[in-house]
């Protein structure tokens, strides 16, 4: 007796007269059947030949997993086939490719898909057909968009930053939906101005930060990922940075591990103001889409968390509060800027409530802030280079210190004493400056606006001569130096105006005291 198959076995292989044959057989894991033969010779070389045929076992294909969710940017996912029969793969999709397109028994096929930048989820489907047409296995993979940020930046200056990495990171695409508002963009060492083509910037990097300016209120929307690196180094000296993180993150908590380091955190184009010297905290939390002036006195990091934790409300004091509160017109904030704390000791001056204003000497106002029980915080603003008018202070301009009274509706001139430990105690304004008044000298009575309408003083600034005019005969002119010590005294001789010379070694600034007729006038003098 002979077989030639190797998933059958006969038993018994020989034997003499009637018999029975017994045939075991393997599992057919194949899908087709098939056929094995079996001869019985005699000694007398007679032979017979029987068959035995199996069927093939049912189709099978599994494909695992039944969908696959990708992210945004372009890659690859598989799927694993299980099957015992060959298969073909079909798909109809064109933001993605399929390799191999057809196999046998078990395998692995590999999806390549492109980049999402269609703000939406967005589905593929792929077919698995076993030979012979069943069954079909359909899988599908889902890709999502890439998380956005909608940031909303008003009128004028603002900060900008995002806790997402631009998906497409060249600059002018990323402002092209506010191209017609965009007026200019600066980082900490390049800038972006549509209207003269010139694009320093290039790329928006990892961690960046900006100044910018628009026409009008925009939105402006980042479509990335996460930033990943959410430790920020800080260089000596003053920094602009970004807000790496989804939520409001209190301003003292994430400076506390650096606060040996830390001098001032300021808003950019804003009011908000951190100083932790001078226990000054207007700022409060940092607010995801802004960005931020920090200056450190030496090399050190900062990490944003997670928003587990709750955090202070952001600042409230913003230009609108401000100029609905103010008697004098403001002009919008510009992102340079001088910060004057006004000590608790200056501010007992005054018994009421009211506003402190900083002004030039051709009366502009440029800065205005409450003035509060304890420390109040007082931001000047610079003039903005982007305007023909004059919107703010000159480097090294005199700063004209006045104080409002709500009650009476009074204006006073004031004579600030500074603190001499900071840098900018000199009365003049500085971008990024830092000074704190500890005094005020002031009138014994408000200066009624008609009052200082009337009296003028010309040159000013002078370099030592100068005219005081609107004023009665007899007025009595005193010239106040800012230690408040009286320099000279003149009585006037004419009918409206009196022309004085002071000696040339008397420089600086002067409170010039005027007692016309029933007024006290004081004004601002400012000698070179």
């Amino acid at each position: 007796m002979t077989e030639g198959n190797d998933w059958l076995s006969v038993s018994p292989m020989s034997g003499s007269g009637d018999a029975t044959l017994t045939v075991t057989y393997d599992e057919n894991t194949s899908v087709d059947s098939r056929v094995g033969s079996i001869t019985i010779s005699t000694v007398a070389k007679v032979s017979v030949t029987v068959t035995v045929t199996q069927e093939g076992t049912e189709t099978v294909l599994t494909v695992l997993p039944d969908s696959q969710m990708v992210e945004a940017p372009a890659g690859s996912t598989t799927f694993d086939i299980s099957s015992n029969t060959s298969w073909s793969v079909s798909e109809l999709t064109s933001w993605f490719g399929v390799a191999p397109v057809s196999g046998s028994g078990n395998g692995t096929i590999n999806v390549n898909y492109l980049e999402n930048n269609t703000g939406s989820l967005r589905w593929g489907t792929i077919s698995v057909t076993a030979d012979g047409g069943t069954p079909i296995v359909t899988v599908t993979v889902l890709q999502q968009p890439y998380p956005t940020q909608n940031i909303s930046i008003s009128q004028g200056w603002n900060g900008l930053s995002s806790y997402l990495m631009p998906a497409g990171n060249d600059i002018d695409e990323i402002f092209n939906d506010i191209e017609d508002n965009l007026i200019i963009v600066v980082s900490q060492d390049g800038f972006y101005y549509p209207e003269t083509g010139v694009n320093t910037i290039g790329t928006w990097e990892s961690q960046s930060a900006y100044k910018i300016k628009t026409s009008a209120a925009v939105d402006l929307v980042i479509s990335g990922l996460a930033e990943d690196n959410k430790t920020l180094a800080l260089n000596t000296g003053w920094n602009i940075i970004p807000v790496i993180s989804e939520c409001s993150v209190e301003v003292a908590d994430l400076f506390a591990p650096v606060a040996g380091d830390l001098t001032m955190v300021k808003e950019i184009a804003g009011y908000g103001i951190y100083w932790p010297d001078m226990g000054i905290n207007t700022l409060n939390s940092f607010v995801p889409g802004d960005a931020y002036f920090v200056l450190v006195s030496d090399n050190s990091s900062i990490t944003f968390g997670d928003c587990s934790k709750a955090t202070a409300a952001p600042s409230t004091m913003n230009f609108e509060a401000l100029a609905a509160m103010s008697p004098w017109p403001l002009y919008n904030p510009t992102v340079i800027s001088h910060a004057v704390a006004i000590l608790p000791e200056a501010s007992h001056t005054f018994a009421t409530e009211g506003l402190y204003g900083a002004f030039d000497t051709q009366d502009n106002c440029f800065g205005v802030a409450r003035r509060i029980n304890g420390t109040s915080v007082l931001t000047l603003f610079g003039d903005d280079p982007m305007t023909a008018e004059k919107d703010g202070f000159h480097q090294g301009e005199t700063i004209v210190f006045k104080a409002y009274d709500n009650s009476t509706g009074e204006t006073y001139v004031l004579i600030p004493e500074f603190d001499i430990s900071l840098p900018d105690f000199n009365g003049t304004f500085n971008e990024n400056g830092m000074s704190a008044v500890t005094g005020f000298k002031v009138t014994n009575t408000g200066i009624n606006e008609s009052a200082l309408s009337a009296v003028s003083i010309y040159p000013n600034p002078s370099t030592g001569k100068f005219t005081v005019a609107g004023i009665d005969e007899n007025s009595r002119i005193t010239i106040i130096n800012m230690h408040g010590q009286t320099v000279d005294s003149f009585v006037n001789n004419s009918a409206s105006e009196m022309t004085i010379h002071l000696s040339a070694d008397e420089t600086g600034i002067f409170m010039v005291k005027i007692v016309n007729g029933n007024n006290i006038v004081y004004k601002k003098l400012v000698i070179k």
